[in-house]
């Protein structure tokens, strides 16, 4: 019995010892967890705000790239503009084919969404279909959805002859992501106008000075994504102001 004491005190003893010598209790390795949970917290979170932030500058690169682009494309179809003058050109009478090479600019409403389209020709025919390489072309900026419902600017392009427009999924696309288009037509004593028709008396049958663009692209969910590109086209050829053709 006696033995058996000695045995246990002994035993007890030994646990004693061992337990002290690891060094560790229940709090600390509970305290340990926690700061490891907040390292990797803040860890995780920086690197997330960070791809995020190299993601959005990715984007607005890219949606820069293409608005510089888009309105270079513009820039130099207005800058070929072509224009039928007087005495070639006569005021539209009663029943009168419209002038083909006329400069109309409209408000069309797509959706919830009020764009411009523009209408006018030009000698900046970019042949993507077999055709003639050459001649005056009738270019059309329009907007329309694609399937995934982003707006994308449209560039129609047809030479002579010209049929009756329409819109076509197959025109080229001069940019996507489009929140807004607006063009603004100047006459020759600086007054905007929001539409144009040149075949028109109230704009005296004549076609604008100059040609305002304003093009927001961006995704429609976040507004950090919204990139403002502005231009003005003094147009090299226009037709002043003419008098209506008596009947």
């Amino acid at each position: 019995m006696r033995n058996k004491q000695a045995y246990d005190t002994q035993f007890f003893r030994i646990r004693v010892v061992s337990a002290d010598q690891s060094g560790f209790t229940v709090a600390e390795i509970l305290i340990a967890i926690f700061i490891f949970t907040v390292i990797v917290t803040t860890v995780f979170g920086s690197y997330r705000a960070t791809s995020e932030q190299v993601e959005i500058v990715t984007r607005n690169r890219r949606l820069v790239e293409m608005g510089r682009n888009c309105l270079d494309r513009m820039t130099g179809d207005l800058a070929a503009i072509w224009v039928a003058q007087s005495p070639e050109y006569t005021s539209p009478g009663f029943n009168a084919p419209p002038d083909p090479y006329r400069v109309v600019g409209t408000s069309d409403s797509v959706g919830d969404q009020t764009y411009t389209m523009l209408r006018f020709t030009s000698f900046e025919h970019l042949p993507i279909r077999p055709s003639r390489s050459f001649g005056v072309a009738r270019i059309v900026y329009y907007v329309r959805p694609d399937e995934n419902d982003q707006y994308n600017l449209y560039r129609a392009d047809q030479l002579y002859p010209y049929e009756p427009f329409e819109a076509d999924p197959t025109d080229p696309v001069l940019c996507a992501h489009v929140r807004s288009f607006a063009v603004m037509f100047y006459d020759d004593s600086g007054r905007s106008y929001e539409t144009w028709d040149s075949e028109s008396e109230a704009n005296d049958f004549s076609t604008p000075v100059a040609v305002g663009i304003r093009l927001e692209l961006g995704d429609e969910q976040d507004e950090r994504d919204i990139q403002v590109f502005d231009t003005r086209v003094t147009l090299s050829v226009r037709r002043r102001a003419m008098e209506a053709t008596a009947p």
